[in-house]
């Protein structure tokens, strides 16, 4: 569940394997705790509104490599399982019973993971349409991209070719056929012209995580966002190689002994910010390699199509970089005398 005042609702409404994530979002860390205790499986409990659903279709991804039997119940009746489950002040006990014996049924006819996940997307995709058909198949092929057993990546192929009611060999054709489409060109980093990018992080993860399959369901770049600018100023532009570095080489974002931060701000860009928080987030999580931290990023991303191609570009670029180490330290350099400049010229 989502807060402590459900869970203690639940307890006391005799329901004693209630736990909550409070107030955050599902993650592979809380999965692993659970795995711990939830020996014959869990459900998620997730609000009926908009923001419940994203929520459920997050989990998911977040779900795909775990042991645990999954299931995704998303609640009707009320936003809280709290207003389901306190009895109010002089309420006929035989209406707060029947309220409890909803919830329990909905608790076990919750669905499996993956069933969720597709009655969510046949909400916001009509599969019946050849194009959106298309759409859903390559949703599909991101999830699968964050699968790491061969095994398991083949049963959830399965089974997404049964929700799509098409053969589970259409299915693997039309992903191998989206990721051979020519993707947007990046244009090189001013001032780095001649060097071209080998497959990017994102695609090393999708191949890392079980052969040669999972590269042709890797994530696709989309196009370009307004929010990352066509020309970008000389420090936004330093700003992206920053990222790249770290992306390449995530153990540069780490705090020395002495505390001190290795990429302090500020920054012109707030992708930036935003994105390296998410890869010092990826770290305290163990992700240490730069596939794992560009997985880690697409996960946590995907709604977000304006990150999504900051990551894509990225990534690619560091592949670029020979030695991400040094070429921070003269990033770094090149910024402290952009912005020494900068404060200069407002005195």
């Amino acid at each position: 569940m989502e807060g402590y005042t459900d869970v203690i609702a639940s307890h006391l409404a005799g329901f004693p394997g209630a736990v909550a994530a409070l107030g955050t979002s599902f993650t592979q860390e809380h999965t692993r705790k659970i795995e711990r205790y939830a020996s014959e499986g869990v459900v998620l409990l997730f609000d009926g509104d908009r923001a419940g659903h994203q929520a459920a279709e997050r989990a998911m991804r977040e779900l795909v490599n775990s042991p645990l039997q999954v299931r995704i119940a998303l609640m009707s009746e009320a936003k809280d399982p709290g207003e389901v489950l306190v009895a109010r002040p002089g309420e006929d006990p035989d209406l707060v019973t029947e309220r409890r014996m909803r919830f329990a049924d909905l608790l076990e006819g919750a669905d499996d993971a993956l069933a969720t996940w597709f009655r969510l997307l046949r909400q916001r995709l009509d599969v019946s349409q050849a194009a959106q058909l298309e759409a859903a198949a390559r949703e599909c092929g991101q999830l699968l991209a964050l699968v790491d057993n061969d095994l398991r990546r083949q049963g959830y192929l399965q089974e997404m070719a049964r929700h799509l009611a098409v053969p589970p060999q259409m299915l693997e054709r039309m992903l191998k056929t989206m990721v051979r489409r020519p993707a947007t060109p990046v244009a090189a980093a001013p001032g780095r012209s001649g060097a071209s990018a080998p497959a990017s992080a994102a695609s090393r993860a999708a191949e890392a995580s079980g052969g040669g399959d999972a590269a042709l369901t890797a994530p696709a770049a989309p196009s370009a966002p307004a929010a990352m600018p066509a020309r970008m100023s000389p420090t936004m532009t330093a700003e992206h190689e920053l990222l790249a570095c770290v992306l390449h080489q995530p153990s540069l974002l780490q705090v020395d002994a002495q505390g001190i931060d290795p990429v302090p701000g500020p920054f012109e860009s707030p992708a930036v910010v935003e994105l390296l928080s998410m890869v010092r987030d990826a770290i305290a999580l163990g992700r240490l390699t730069g596939a794992d931290v560009v997985r880690y990023l697409f996960t946590r991303c995907a709604d977000r199509a304006d990150l999504r191609q900051w990551i894509a570009t990225a990534s690619q670029r560091g592949e670029a970089i020979g030695d991400p180490a040094a070429f921070l330290k003269a990033l770094q350099r090149d910024r402290q005398r952009q912005l020494g400049m900068r404060n200069a010229r407002t005195l």
